[in-house]
């Protein structure tokens, strides 16, 4: 097994959209009425303190609580329950992350498994680096599915990804130390990838700016202009 859970749902549709699609998943049963409360996924069953729940179990559960209580693009993104079982059997899990996800009864509790595995400092230590404008499709495993892997997206920041599986996490790391995260939703990363488009942007228009008056040697800037009376004179570059 390559992922967490994390991985599965998360960075499998925003950093692999160009391999083979998701399989996809058989429909979920009928869903109540719009007008009826939707019932709560039971917890597994409990088991002794020192016995977590079984991968097939855990793998049945997850799936569940996504198809009926996940959004739109977590249900979208969600592998095939017996994926996530040979994925399971495959790891060394943790016991209290198992026992957290089986006790989840919603698609928000499985995150807030995901947050619970890293409640204080988290060690940005990279084991695996990767640049981001770099090919890094044929990396076997993919970029940002072992615990440690580390995108950089210039000499100072990139992503993150920490894992105790089936806890994941992805955070912003900059000069060895984390600024942001834990981020377990599409929608948190996608808002980070958002952010960090708007800012290369802006960037860009910078460079080429700066570009544009070097081949004139114009580097004036329109400043404002006011009279001592407060009244509005127009635009002067300077």
């Amino acid at each position: 097994m390559r992922s967490s859970i994390l991985v599965a749902l998360v960075l499998t549709p925003l950093l692999a959209c160009d391999r083979a699609p998701v399989e996809p998943v058989a429909a979920s049963p009928a869903a109540p009425p719009p007008s009826a409360p939707r019932a709560a996924s039971p917890p597994i069953a409990a088991a002794p303190a020192d016995v977590p729940p079984d991968c097939a179990a855990l793998s049945l559960h997850v799936t569940d609580l996504i198809q009926r209580t996940g959004t739109a693009k977590a249900k979208a993104a969600l592998p095939p329950a017996d994926k996530l079982r040979g994925e399971c059997e495959a790891r060394t899990t943790d016991a209290a992350m198992m026992r957290c996800f089986a006790a989840a009864t919603d698609a928000a509790g499985l995150d807030a498994c995901n947050r619970q595995a890293f409640p204080g400092a988290v060690d940005a230590t990279p084991v695996r680096r990767f640049d981001a404008l770099a090919d890094n499709h044929a990396v076997d495993p993919p970029v940002l599915t072992r615990d440690g892997d580390y995108l950089a997206w210039d000499a100072d920041c990139g992503m993150l990804f920490k894992e105790i599986y089936p806890a994941g996490a992805l955070f912003v790391a900059c000069k060895g130390r984390v600024q942001i995260g834990p981020l377990v939703t599409i929608e948190e990363v996608e808002s980070i990838a958002a952010s960090l488009s708007a800012q290369e942007s802006a960037r860009h228009d910078l460079v080429m700016g700066l570009i544009s008056r070097a081949a004139t040697g114009d580097f004036r800037v329109p400043v404002h202009v006011y009279a001592d009376n407060g009244a509005y004179r127009g635009i002067e570059y300077r």
